[in-house]
């Protein structure tokens, strides 16, 4: 069921597949899905059916349906035993699944993207797009065909105003893969409500370490032009338990139905 209030609460966060100290990751996961209780998450580098501390034991207690979408050929694809991939966690019942594939770069890395129908209540559904966009720096040109794939084959002919895609998009404001989607009828929520520079990859986060140059905004909620943020702010900056859940910062919005 949908909150009285007609508004849906959203998690975008990349779970860093099971590197770092996974177990006390894991309890931060917890805490962050106790304290937002957002009503759909989008995780990437998901890791489901791994022994010991497999991602799926944090959500499914607290009440939540799974619709994973796995990379087999994703470097590290099998972790103790698990499959590493793009996750929609959802309260609300989720309709018609589908796993699409996206075009591939120069390297042998596998990209799709989630894609699922969410009943949100008064005969309404949304469409939620959730994928993990090519890494380089450099390789923006991958992006924007991975991009344009999405456009072309996922958007609903008629520009559906009921459309959200959540991901670690890999890029930053203004470079071409990003300009393409807000083109075609999405805005940057971060870019609407946000405070700050809201960098998701930055090295105030003690589990980047030093593999970055310069701090970035590389995760994004997008909305369709007939949706409005009302409210968006970034998760993990201030651990709750106090491991930082994962090498990105994550963020939540509150988004008008």
């Amino acid at each position: 069921r949908m909150h009285s209030t007609g508004v849906l609460r959203l998690l975008q966060l990349n779970l860093w597949n099971l590197s770092g100290d996974a177990p006390a990751r894991r309890t931060e996961l917890s805490a962050i899905l106790q304290h937002h209780q957002p009503d759909i998450c989008c995780f990437q580098e998901t890791v489901l059916g791994a022994t010991g501390v497999s991602h799926e034991h944090v959500w499914e207690p607290l009440g939540y349906q799974t619709f994973h979408a796995p990379l087999p050929t994703w470097p590290g694809a099998v972790v103790n035993g698990g499959s590493t991939g793009n996750t929609i966690v959802s309260r609300l019942p989720m309709l018609k699944r589908q796993v699409f594939e996206l075009p591939a770069g120069p390297w042998p890395e596998e990209r799709n993207v989630a894609a699922a129908a969410v009943d949100v209540g008064l005969g309404r559904s949304l469409h939620i797009l959730n994928t993990h966009l090519a890494w380089r720096p450099e390789d923006d040109q991958t992006r924007t065909r991975q991009v344009r794939a999405v456009i072309d084959q996922l958007l609903p002919p008629s520009r559906s105003r009921d459309v959200i895609i959540c991901g670690d998009l890999n890029t930053t404001p203004g470079t071409p893969s990003l300009e393409l989607l807000l083109a075609n009828g999405f805005t940057d929520a971060w870019a609407q409500h946000g405070l700050g520079p809201g960098y998701t990859w930055a090295h105030q986060n003690p589990n980047m370490g030093l593999t970055a140059e310069y701090d970035r905004r590389i995760d994004y909620i997008l909305l369709a032009n007939g949706l409005r943020c009302r409210t968006i702010e970034m998760v993990g900056v201030s651990p709750i338990t106090g491991a930082s859940v994962s090498d990105h910062f994550g963020l939540v919005a509150e988004v008008e139905l």
